[in-house]
């Protein structure tokens, strides 16, 4: 569970309602314009929930005060709290104004410029911009004055729905909860018409009318890859049809090695699905699925609830919007890239090349022949991040399952008590980056495995005991002589379940493990 707290300077309770349906979160709601005391009293309930997030919307209509001393209560909070993080809804005035023509605002400007100066300067304070909102809904649509009167509350029921959902693709964002692959049919969806029925000339991917809707639609699909994400193409189709037109269409933007995995067959969808997760070595619940044919949409759904599959907009003229607003925001949402994310598409197609020599040679035999080399240190203030995403999604090989944002990972690299480090991969294939991590406490002459974690991508590599044993030599050399290692079972982690008996642990309650006089 993720606690999140909400402060507000009018009354937001009505969000609650919309919040509750995430699962996955444990709420706090300050009252009535209490937002400031809450952050500036210890002995504030604010304080005594000790939230993981905190969101404040501040109507700029109703605060009177200056930027700075907004800024100072929150400053004073986390200077108090370090581990939290902050997710601040910009300053926005009613688009109307009794100066008419000659209202120019300038005091929002000034706000919204002070708050974005100050989330550069904090890495753990996100700006939630509430104006593209306005912009994308309208000011009529978020707003209703007649609540306002009779309760202290500006929003309307759809502007409460459209908070909670921005909200809500903010922490998968900060959470590093974001899907991994983008599964896409070809007919009608990438291009209009449908091949081996329609001349190609009468296919619709051109620079103008609806054409020129596939082309741009196909731009935001490469931009997606070109941030991490996985192309997967299933499709009923001749493949060959379809890497014709992939190689000789001239406006196709998304070309054929664009795609990590091509199912182009007249099998059942779902079966295709099956051997793409399986080939991926990914989970079901890490994609996402975008057919135009709703029966296949249905079937996807019924077989594999865990990928989400939204609905494509039934107006083709829609597409590009209902794109980015119903399938990039909710699903792949970004703060800043890696250069892990850069590469995605190259790294998983080595790793499909690894697996064909795999299938040629013993186990020994395939080792060597990978050439592998490990560098593993202690991480720069540019890695955090990194590893912070290391910690949100990796999933099969963490063994602790802890969850830690930028700020955690920066934070617990000033306190002594805690040592990090990295593992980047490297073999014949390539460079795969930062691909482990393990977190180290000690205290009172122990060493406790906080984390220790390892991609997927490199599994089966005795990666993971060469960086356990580099790691143990670390403890060792500090003079430590015991050390406890957490197993945390999960429904996803259990090929980690026998890790530390590998490596010379013993227990008795198969949840923690000790190494002694090593």
């Amino acid at each position: 569970m993720i606690k999140l707290a909400i402060l507000s300077n009018i009354n937001i309770d009505p969000l609650k309602n919309e919040l509750q349906k995430n699962d996955f979160l444990e709420l706090y709601f300050s009252g009535f314009n209490r937002w400031q005391s809450d952050l500036l009293d210890v002995s504030s309930d604010l304080y005594a929930f000790s939230p993981q997030y905190v969101f404040i919307h501040l109507d700029a209509g109703e605060y009177k005060e200056n930027p700075e001393a907004f800024l100072a209560s929150v400053e004073t909070y986390f200077r108090r709290v370090p581990q939290t993080r902050f997710i601040i809804s910009n300053f926005n005035f009613p688009p109307y104004s009794v100066a008419t023509y000659s209202e120019k605002n300038t005091e929002i400007n000034s706000l919204n410029a002070a708050l974005d100066e100050f989330s550069q300067r904090n890495k753990n304070v996100f700006v939630l911009d509430f104006n593209r909102l306005i912009l994308w809904n309208g000011y009529k649509n978020l707003f209703d004055d007649k609540y306002w009167y009779l309760g202290r509350i500006k929003f309307s029921n759809l502007g409460f729905r459209v908070l909670a959902d921005e909200v809500k693709n903010v922490l998968t964002c900060l959470l590093g909860k974001t899907k991994k692959v983008l599964i896409l049919d070809l007919d009608n969806t990438l291009w209009g018409g449908i091949l081996g029925e329609t001349d190609e000339q009468n296919i619709q991917l051109s620079q103008e009318g609806i054409g020129l809707i596939f082309v741009d639609f196909q731009k935001k699909i490469k931009q997606l890859k070109e941030m991490g994400i996985l192309l997967v193409s299933c499709s009923k189709n001749n493949e060959a049809d379809a890497k014709e037109m992939f190689e000789k269409n001239p406006n196709m933007h998304l070309k054929w090695d664009d795609f990590i995995l091509h199912k182009i067959n007249w099998r059942q969808k779902t079966d295709n699905i099956a051997e793409i997760a399986e080939s991926l070595q990914l989970g079901l619940d890490s994609m996402v699925f975008i057919d135009d044919n709703r029966r296949e949409r249905e079937l996807v759904k019924q077989t594999f609830p865990q990928i989400e599959t939204p609905d494509f907009p039934e107006d083709i003229s829609v597409l590009n919007p209902w794109f980015v607003m119903n399938v990039v925001y909710p699903f792949f949402p970004k703060k800043q890239l890696t250069d892990e994310d850069k590469e995605k598409t190259v790294q998983y197609q080595r790793n499909i090349s690894r697996n064909e020599i795999q299938k040629t040679l013993s186990y020994e035999e395939f080792i060597a022949s990978l050439q592998i080399r490990l560098t593993i240190s202690e991480p720069n203030d540019s890695q955090f991040f990194r590893v912070a995403q290391l910690t949100q999604k990796t999933n099969q090989f963490n063994l602790t399952g802890k969850r830690y944002s930028e700020t955690d990972i920066s934070t617990m690299n000033s306190d002594s008590r805690f040592s990090i480090y990295i593992c980047e991969y490297e073999d014949k294939f390539g460079k795969e980056g930062i691909i482990g991590c393990a977190i180290i406490k000690t205290e009172n002459e122990k060493a406790t495995v906080d984390t220790f974690l390892l991609s997927c991508r490199v599994l089966g590599r005795n990666v993971e005991n060469d960086f356990m044993k580099h790691i143990i030599m670390k403890i060792k050399d500090k003079g430590i002589k015991k050390v406890e290692g957490i197993y945390n079972k999960t429904d996803k982690n259990i090929v980690a379940k026998d890790f530390y008996i590998k490596n010379g642990f013993i227990s008795d309650d198969e949840k923690h493990y000790f190494l002694e006089n090593f």
